[in-house]
């Protein structure tokens, strides 16, 4: 009990102002806020005039493969030398190395990823943008898609470059703009909820287009159909493995378990009648699916009154 005392007036005591402090006057308050604002605009400007040097940098590499390869070997030496302190000839023996070792897939790879990058620096730059930058990312999704093959599933769907953050590629920490990403924006290129359900899906419903945004979805459940035709059966692949397991794994879990997240959100968001045609559509031709009784008991609450969050 005489612990808790002390501690009890201790506490009291740390917010009492000391007898010789002075608190800041008014007109002290105003200046240190200008000052901030200053030192705050500075630092914004000196960020945005960053971003506008990588960005022009980035797409004059955004051609080819190759200059992408060597734009991303400039990166590593430049991030060696300046930032690791380590010496220029080892430096140039790795790069050498680099230059004969290095696969085409990857370079290909780097290429999609220096792509996705530039779109989500202008979608920073500009919160005006963000959607336009949104349509560039899925341009860049169908591109990465068209070269699954060339790409392989080393550098797309085991843990490749594609499934890394931009943001924290050779290409950000070379030009230090790591800490310049976009909020609530896909963390990697084959990030397909961030994307879809973040970005595109989303600004659909706020916009009141409930058939765009099913249609949008659809397009999502496609291109992950996409990622099955190109890598299942492929020795690399860890994820799928036979392609007609997979396939069939696809379309009777992970097609209606979608379809069922899109569906509670459009209902949530006010396109009721439809969005019930839709989930009892899923209830009628997908009983056997572990998620059907938590789906039926969801859908019950909904029509019987009870509000909560969807799942």
């Amino acid at each position: 009990m005489y612990r808790k005392i002390m501690f009890t007036l201790g506490a009291m005591a740390s917010l009492i102002v000391p007898s010789g402090a002075e608190a800041l006057s008014g007109v002290e308050k105003e200046v240190l806020l200008s000052k901030i604002e200053s030192l705050e605009n500075a630092v914004i400007e000196r960020n945005m005039k960053s971003q506008r040097s990588a960005i022009s940098t980035f797409k004059s590499a955004m051609h080819s493969d190759a200059a992408t390869f060597r734009l991303y070997l400039d990166c590593l030496e430049k991030i060696a030398l300046e930032e690791q302190k380590k010496k220029g000839e080892d430096v140039r023996e790795k790069t050498r190395k680099l230059r004969e070792d290095t696969s085409d897939a990857f370079k290909r790879a780097l290429r999609h990823q220096l792509y996705w990058l530039v779109y989500s620096m202008e979608a920073a730059q500009d919160e005006d943008r963000r959607q336009h930058s949104a349509q560039q990312l899925v341009t860049c999704l169908v591109n990465i898609l068209d070269d699954a093959n060339k790409l392989d599933a080393k550098n797309t769907i085991n843990g490749g470059v594609l499934q890394q953050s931009p943001y924290g590629s050779v290409f950000a920490k070379a030009y230090q703009i790591g800490h310049l990403k976009p909020e609530d924006w896909p963390s990697n290129p084959m990030d397909f909820d961030g994307l879809y359900k973040g970005l595109i899906v989303q600004d659909l419903i706020e916009r009141g287009d409930y058939d765009g945004a099913r249609q949008q979805w659809t397009i999502r459940l496609n291109a992950e159909r996409r990622l099955i035709d190109a890598y299942a059966d492929d020795p690399d692949s860890k994820k799928y493995g036979d392609s007609s397991v997979a396939l069939d794994r696809y379309l009777t879990k992970r097609v209606p378990a979608l379809r069922w997240q899109n569906e509670t959100a459009l209902y949530a968001a006010g396109d009721v009648r439809q969005a019930s045609l839709e989930l009892f559509d899923i209830l009628e031709n997908y009983p056997e699916h572990p998620q059907y009784l938590s789906w039926v008991q969801w859908f019950k609450d909904r029509l019987a009154g009870v509000e909560e969050t969807a799942e």
